[in-house]
């Protein structure tokens, strides 16, 4: 005889930024090869949460500082990026996905989140909360 099934419960991941993400643009890029994530040690290893943004002239994404999103662009790194480097130790551009609109995130959790990033980010759709 069945019984009613338990209750699933959420997996926790506990840097997960991603507070909601059911209705979010995502999109393929393509990380510049010297993109860092200059919190994390080593600094070629990138962690979800990375907030990057796109370079208009070159279409490569780069750390979101202000100066280097010329086209006013940002994103979230959805995954990890585990090494920048190739065998040969070179960096080496990487294929990832962004979230580019419509997420809630817990800002406490993003990496390099500026005034500016935030601002163009919050634009598009995205929430953040500071837990």
């Amino acid at each position: 005889m069945a019984g009613t099934p338990a209750p699933r419960r959420a997996r926790v991941v506990e840097n997960n930024p991603f507070l909601d993400t059911k209705n979010s643009f995502k999109e393929g890029a393509t990380l510049a090869d010297s993109v860092v994530d200059a919190g994390n040690s080593p600094t070629t290893q990138l962690r979800a949460g990375l907030v990057v943004g796109k370079n208009i002239a070159t279409g490569l994404w780069h750390e979101a500082s202000d100066a280097a999103a010329d086209s006013g662009q940002f994103g979230i790194l959805r995954d990890p990026v585990l090494s920048m480097l190739a065998i040969d130790n070179a960096t080496e551009r990487q294929n990832v996905t962004i979230y580019t609109a419509n997420i809630i995130a817990n800002s406490n959790k993003l990496q390099d989140l500026t005034a500016g990033a935030q601002t163009a980010l919050e634009a598009a759709g995205m929430i953040f909360k500071a837990l």
